[in-house]
């Protein structure tokens, strides 16, 4: 019972889906039907002042074509199609109008027509930016609307066609259609043609810039400056901005910098204000270029950097804003910066391709103007420059790094020299300090340790005089003791020429018995016993003498018997274990601390 319940259920549910689909779908009809009763006028006002974005639009705009269709009328018929064209929805959709309108107006024989379909075929296919196609279809439309009285859009047409051609880049082609179309604007009576005019002029004055032909552009720029009066306050203004750039452009051809960019810069607002970023961008780019010809560069190169912001924001470009790039390339080649020339390069490559796949018909333009083997050969010459660029900087790091490490470690053995040395000095100084005073209870440890060593010293010194042959007798050597402690006293060991023979003969004796004595009483050779005695007395006068300390090695040297700084620096090295210079700069060092 409760199946059966539930199967009504789901029938009736069925029923009543249907029904409402089939009310939906008669309800359409019966309003598509509802709004074809209307006039043509009435639909055509409502399609004029609304917006495709309007719910109710798309309906009306097919009540229109219905009704055109079954009136048979081919300019109704265009009129609907026109509209198809500019809003669909998709290439294909607009394609499809634009073919049936040709299609129509073939099939009716209708010149006229045929002429205005090619017209709206060149217009899909430039919303494509397939240049290629769209002059194909614009000089049909050309050549079939010159066979009628329609000047009009015969001059509209004429107007593409001079406008696809500036795109890609032949000016001369370009002049001789604006040329035309000036001609016939200028003898028509209404304001639109007055503009039209204005707008033609201003091509002819681009064109003739880019063909380097600066009088006639300035002739024309002149005589617009008046004419651009005849316009409405509001019109006037975005005229004379555009008109401004033009004048920049053609003043910065002539080499007039300095009024060059004060022209551009009065057009860049007023561009801004429009939102027309295309000729913002070209207003950046020429003011780089003035500032680059000023020496400004720097500046220029901010200039440029806006013109690439743009690709980068809105993947938009044209032929002209590509030269933005050959200054930034140029800017980081007197910079020698590797890394930034490539990357301009490539994004060159990149934006150059990308016009290429995107405006058919730029191909050979783009091509002439910036080979790309040529660009490629160039961007692989930088990307090798730079990994060795980077090897180099590696290298050099490596060097640095150890050169550091070396400096490091020298000052590292620096200082701790210099605190082994500060070490020997200290010990050394308070050694002479205890032996002076005769102390014999020392505490310090490296004292004592300095003290063990020079003991264990003079007990070997003592032990060789023990076990040495010896062929004095005690009596003769105590008697040339006493005679060396005269010698002493009376420091006779400054002479410099002071030999073991002449001390002998002076001490009545020979050298050989004096050479005993000293050997086994002094426990060293007659050198080092000269030698002994002066750096203590050097010791003890640089003590108290702050006059000596101020003297040279050599003249200390000579002031106390040695023949040259060699010999004394030597001598004093090894009774103290340091170098004479470096003892005086710590007795200074020492005095200052103290006052």
């Amino acid at each position: 019972m409760r199946l059966l319940t539930l199967d009504i259920l789901v029938q009736f549910v069925k029923k009543y889906i249907c029904f409402a689909l089939l009310l939906f779908v008669s309800s359409l009809g019966w309003a598509q039907n509802t709004l074809e009763k209307q006039s043509f006028e009435a639909l055509g006002n409502f399609l004029d002042n609304h917006k495709n974005t309007d719910t109710l639009y798309f309906d009306y705009l097919k009540a229109y074509e219905n009704k055109a269709q079954k009136n048979d009328d081919l300019e109704k018929i265009f009129y609907a199609k026109s509209k198809y064209i500019v809003h669909g929805a998709n290439f294909n959709e607009r394609l499809r109008h634009a073919q049936e309108l040709l299609k129509l107006s073939i099939k009716k024989q209708d010149v006229k027509y045929m002429g205005l379909a090619y017209n709206k075929l060149a217009l899909v296919y430039y919303k494509e930016r397939d240049m290629e196609q769209s002059l194909h279809y614009e000089l049909l439309a050309e050549k079939q609307l010159s066979k009628t009285n329609d000047l009009y859009n015969l001059n509209k047409s004429r107007y593409g066609i001079a406008t696809i051609y500036y795109f890609v880049g032949d000016y001369e082609k370009a002049l001789s259609f604006f040329s035309q179309t000036a001609n016939y604007y200028k003898n028509q009576n209404s304001y639109n043609d007055l503009r039209g005019y204005i707008s033609s002029v201003k091509f002819e004055i681009k064109n003739h810039i880019a063909l380097q032909q600066f009088d006639a552009a300035t002739q024309l720029i002149n005589f617009l400056d008046n004419e651009e009066k005849k316009l409405k306050t509001h019109h006037l203004e975005l005229e004379n901005g555009y008109l401004f750039l033009l004048n920049g452009q053609n003043l910065f051809a002539q080499k007039q910098y300095k009024a060059s960019l004060e022209k551009v810069q009065k057009a860049l607002p007023v561009i801004k204000n429009n939102e027309d970023f295309a000729n913002e961008h070209l207003a950046y780019l020429y003011i780089g270029k003035n500032l680059w010809q000023l020496n400004e560069k720097e500046e220029a190169v901010e200039q440029f950097r806006k013109v690439d912001y743009l690709y980068d924001e809105k993947e938009y470009s044209d032929l002209n804003l590509l030269e933005a790039y050959d200054y930034l390339i140029a800017y980081y080649k007197t910079t020698n910066n590797l890394k930034m020339q490539l990357f301009y390069t490539e994004k060159l490559l990149t934006v150059s391709n990308h016009l290429q796949k995107q405006y058919k018909g730029l191909s050979n333009v783009l091509h002439t103007k910036y080979e790309t083997t040529k660009l490629e050969a160039s961007r692989d010459y930088l990307q090798k420059e730079l990994k060795i660029q980077m090897y180099r900087k590696y290298v050099i790091l490596g060097i640095a790094t150890v050169v550091i490490v070396f400096l490091v470690s020298c000052l590292f053995y620096y200082k701790k020299k210099q605190k082994t040395l500060r070490q020997k000095y200290e010990l050394f100084t308070q050694q002479r300090l205890f032996s002076e005073l005769g102390t014999t209870h020392i505490v310090m440890p490296e004292i004592k340790q300095f003290e063990k060593e020079n003991k264990q010293k003079e007990l070997a010194v003592y032990n060789r005089g023990k076990t040495s042959k010896k062929s004095l007798s005690d009596k003769i050597t105590e008697e040339l003791l006493q005679k060396l402690n005269v010698f002493e006293d009376k420091q006779e060991y400054l002479n410099p020429k002071t030999t073991i023979n002449s001390l002998a003969k002076d001490l009545n004796t020979n050298s050989k018995y004096l050479s005993e004595v000293i050997n086994n009483c002094k426990g060293q050779n007659f050198t080092n016993y000269l030698n002994q005695l002066r750096i203590n007395l050097v010791l003890t006068e640089l003590d108290d003498n702050k006059k000596l300390r101020k003297l040279t090695i050599s003249a200390i040297a000579e002031e106390f018997g040695f023949n040259n700084a060699r010999s004394f620096s030597d001598a004093f090295f090894k009774v103290t274990g340091l170098k004479p210079s470096y003892y005086i700069s710590q007795l200074e060092k020492d005095d200052k601390a103290a006052s």
